[in-house]
């Protein structure tokens, strides 16, 4: 019994030699590797004389004997002789048919069970024969031993080669991923990447591995996230529309539990394997309706390298124009993007602007902020500007702050592309006042623009110098910036000066700098360089590293507009 425990756990070829020994030494006769292939019958019958040796000799029903040479009585060893068997490799290629592959794998012996699985790849000739040895084959997989449930994955590929149904052998690979057993479970990852890679319709293994995508097992999800990779890898143009919408469906499903930027990378991959734009647009609009922002920035970059990489803009106007009415706001917005986008290629501008002009009536603000970002191209490329200033003008009075900095950039180039300024200067200078600093800093930012282009520059000074008294630093640095321009134009450089002088005490040095940034231009319109100076030499010795570079820079302006270098060199 001891020598059978050891052999249960030991094999190497030493043991297998010593055990050979032991049982000539009990008169069993010949090594057994003979004993296989002897066709005296004489032999066997010293094998069932030795009970000492073999304790109990289990019989076959079937009549057909599993290997030549060898009764079928004897066909389930006990457990010492079917292991000395089995070191000398109980030869797979004793089982010569299915019939006897099927039996053998209901013998009692885990290693007649590992041999017969082992015999398949071998026997298997038709697709008959896969369906015959199938269930008997996924009965394997749940095995209670671990070598035949390796060996029965080891024969998958083969199946799988002859016809049997991809995607439950699949399936049953991703459950293997969750033995108990180590072996067992590289072994199924070994399998599965081989079922992956040489499968030829990728289409066919797409839901086993989606499916596993969901599993809770970390390693099951690792594995159908890199059996995934190898399916997109191995895609065809033909497989992007079948393959790419179970993806992100999937994706949403399963939630957050991935990697955001390797899904991003994914979809990438995918959409690169097809350069068919309308075929790829709906794809991409529905890539749009993602939960992920970074399958947006995929969407949103294949979008553009559709319209950049010469598909004819007027083949691509009418999808596009249609996705403007999608139920979905982030269809809507990248359909306003891609616009602007086609306008710039060559699109007709007239054509777009009705359509582009109801975005600004849109539900959702990021939409109505779109439009207004596409009707600034509008103008760049031509577009009616008396027809667009009235909506504009509209959308400084929104709900929402950003749609309203939005409707001051594209009120800002309307006027530089010649825009009635009159009807504009009104708008913005009460922009000034609004609720949110980002809105008083595009009115402020779009001042200057105004005042060139022959706006009444003293009627802009008291509400810019009223927003040097902002409570928000950043609102008065962009204050501070407007008044070169306004000085520029004619503005009293002796009105605007103290209000600078008096920025160069600010507590923020970012309004500091501002102010020493400034000061040159005023010099060259006419303030007085010795006035200006002390307040110069002063910033020198600034804390600030920063504000005292912008002194340093202002210095050369102040010497040649007369400054005493004698004074500066110290």
């Amino acid at each position: 019994m001891l020598i059978m425990h050891i052999m249960k756990y030991q094999k190497n070829l030493a043991f297998v030699l010593l055990v050979s020994l032991f049982l000539q030494s009990c008169g069993v006769g010949e090594p057994v590797e003979q004993v296989e292939h002897s066709t005296d019958t004489g032999e066997m019958d010293n094998l069932q004389e030795k009970p000492s040796v073999i304790s109990e000799v289990s019989t076959v029903q079937e009549s057909e004997a599993v290997a030549p040479g060898v009764r079928p009585q004897y066909v389930s060893f006990p457990a010492a002789a079917l292991s000395y068997l089995q070191h000398f490799r109980f030869p797979h290629a004793t089982f010569q048919s299915i019939a006897q592959v099927k039996t053998g794998l209901q013998d009692e012996n885990a290693y007649v069970r590992s041999a017969a699985i082992q015999a398949v790849p071998n026997l298997i000739n038709k697709r008959s024969d896969v369906q015959d040895l199938l269930p008997h084959i996924l009965d394997a997989l749940k095995d209670s031993d671990p070598d035949v449930r390796r060996a029965s994955l080891g024969a998958l590929p083969t199946l799988v080669e002859m016809g049997a149904d991809a995607q439950i052998l699949l399936s049953h690979t991703f459950d293997a991923l969750k033995d108990s057993d180590y072996d067992v479970c590289n072994a199924a990852r070994q399998v599965l990447w081989t079922l992956v890679e040489e499968s030829a319709d990728v289409q066919i293994l797409l839901p086993p591995i989606l499916n596993a995508l969901r599993d809770i097992d970390h390693d099951v999800h690792i594995a159908a996230r890199q059996a995934l990779d190898i399916l997109v890898e191995k895609a065809a143009d033909a497989d992007v529309p079948v393959l790419l919408p179970p993806i992100l469906n999937a994706f949403e499903d399963i939630g957050y539990n991935f990697d955001q930027k390797a899904l991003m990378l994914l979809i990438r991959d995918l959409f690169a394997k097809s350069d068919d734009a309308l075929g790829l647009l709906p794809l991409i609009l529905s890539a749009l309706k993602h939960r992920s922002y970074y399958v947006h920035i995929v969407a949103d970059e294949k979008l553009y390298f559709l319209i950049q990489e010469g598909t004819d803009v007027h083949v691509l106007v009418p999808p596009i124009l249609n996705a403007l009415q999608d139920s979905h706001w982030k269809v809507r917005r990248a359909a306003l993007k891609a616009l602007r986008t086609l306008v710039e290629k060559g699109a007709d501008v007239q054509l777009l602007v009705p359509p582009i002009l109801n975005a600004l009536q849109d539900s959702v603000s990021d939409v109505r902020r779109a439009a207004l970002k596409a009707l600034q191209t509008l103008v760049e490329k031509g577009a009616d500007m008396q027809l667009l200033v009235p909506p504009i003008l509209n959308a400084l009075q929104d709900s929402v702050s950003d749609v309203r900095r939005n409707a001051l950039e594209a009120l800002r180039t309307l006027v530089q592309k010649g825009a009635d300024v009159q009807a504009t200067v009104t708008p913005i200078l009460n922009a000034l006042e609004d609720s949110n600093s980002d809105v008083r800093i595009a009115a402020l930012r779009a001042l200057p623009t105004l005042v060139q282009k022959s706006a009444d520059v003293q009627a802009t000074v008291t509400p810019i110098l009223n927003a040097l008294k902002d409570s928000n630093s950043d609102v008065r640095i962009a204050a501070i910036r407007t008044l070169p321009t306004l000085v520029e134009m004619g503005a009293d450089v002796h009105v605007l000066l103290p209000h600078i002088l008096n920025a160069l005490k600010n507590i923020n040095p970012d309004v500091r700098i501002a102010a020493l940034m400034a000061l040159p231009t005023l010099v060259e319109v006419g303030a007085d360089v010795h006035v200006l100076l002390p307040h110069i030499l002063n910033a020198l010795k600034n804390i600030n590293s920063d504000v005292r570079i912008a002194a340093l820079r202002a210095l050369p302006t102040l010497v040649e507009m007369g400054a005493d270098v004698h004074v500066l060199l110290p």
